[in-house]
C-alpha cells in the first residue's frame, strides 16, 4: 500500500464515524489537529469515489476559497455522491469565506431567505456588506432577497458582483439569469446560464429554465429571421 491510499484509509477511518452520525463540528475539530486541507486536495484525485467523496466533505469543513477550483472540478464526476459532496463542501466555503461572525449572521438571514421571509434581509445584508465589502456570498444572499421582491435590476447588480469576487459561484451566476429573464433579457439570461452550467453541469433546474427561456425568446428570433 503506498502512502497515498494509506491516507486515504486512515482518512476514512477517521470521518467515516462522524459522517454517519452527523457530527461535523467534531470531525472539523479533528481534522483541523490532524489533517491540512493540502493533504485533502491530494485524495480528490483517488480513483476510489468513497475517498473523494469523503475528502470533499472534509475539505468544505478546512478548507478556504484556495480550495474551490479543486472542489469545482468534482462538479464534473461521473459519482451524483461526489458532486453532491463537491457542491455541498463548496457552499460551505462560499459562507465561511466572511469570517466567523459574518458567516454565522449571513446563515441565519439565508435561512429566512429560503423560507421566503426577506421583510429585514436587505437591510441586514446591507450591513453586512459594508463590514466585509468582498463577501460575495453576501452578495449573492441580497441578490436573492431583491429577486424575491421583484427588485431585479438590483439582484443583478448583486448577482454580478458576487460573479467578479467570486467566478466560480454557480449560485450567482444562475441568480444573474433569473433576474436577467425576469427583465426581459433572454439572450443575456441564457449567457448567464450558459455559464453557471459550465461550472456546474448537473444542475437540471437550470438546464429546465433554460428551455422556458428559449420559448419566450423564439417569438423574438423569428421576427429577426423575417419568419
Amino acid at each position: 500500500m503506498d502512502e497515498q491510499h494509506a491516507a486515504a484509509k486512515r482518512l476514512l477511518d477517521l470521518a467515516r464515524p462522524f459522517l454517519d452520525r452527523g457530527d461535523r463540528d467534531g470531525l472539523a475539530e479533528q481534522l483541523r489537529e490532524h489533517w491540512s486541507p493540502d493533504c485533502l486536495k491530494l485524495l480528490l484525485d483517488e480513483k476510489d469515489e468513497c475517498v473523494v467523496e469523503v475528502a470533499a466533505n472534509c475539505l468544505g469543513l478546512v478548507g478556504d476559497m484556495s480550495s474551490a477550483p479543486s472542489l469545482a472540478y468534482l462538479l464534473h464526476h461521473d459519482s451524483p455522491a461526489v458532486i453532491e459532496a463537491a457542491e455541498d463542501a463548496l457552499w460551505h466555503l462560499f459562507f465561511r469565506d466572511g469570517g466567523p461572525l459574518g458567516q454565522a449572521v449571513l446563515f441565519r438571514i439565508a435561512t429566512s431567505i429560503k423560507r421566503k421571509q426577506s421583510d429585514n434581509a436587505g437591510s441586514m445584508l446591507t450591513e453586512l456588506i459594508r463590514a466585509h465589502p468582498t463577501y460575495a456570498e453576501a452578495y449573492h444572499q441580497r441578490s436573492c432577497a431583491e429577486f424575491l421582491v421583484g427588485e431585479y435590476t438590483s439582484a443583478l447588480r448583486d448577482a454580478r458582483r458576487a460573479c467578479e469576487l467570486n467566478p466560480l459561484h454557480f449560485g450567482a451566476w444562475t441568480m444573474a439569469g433569473n433576474a436577467l429573464g425576469a427583465l426581459g433579457r433572454y439572450a443575456d439570461a441564457l449567457e448567464a446560464y450558459r455559464e453557471a452550467l459550465r461550472i456546474h453541469p448537473n444542475m437540471a433546474c437550470v438546464r429546465a429554465t433554460m428551455n422556458e427561456v428559449r420559448e419566450k425568446l423564439a417569438p423574438t428570433l423569428a421576427v429577426q429571421a423575417g419568419v
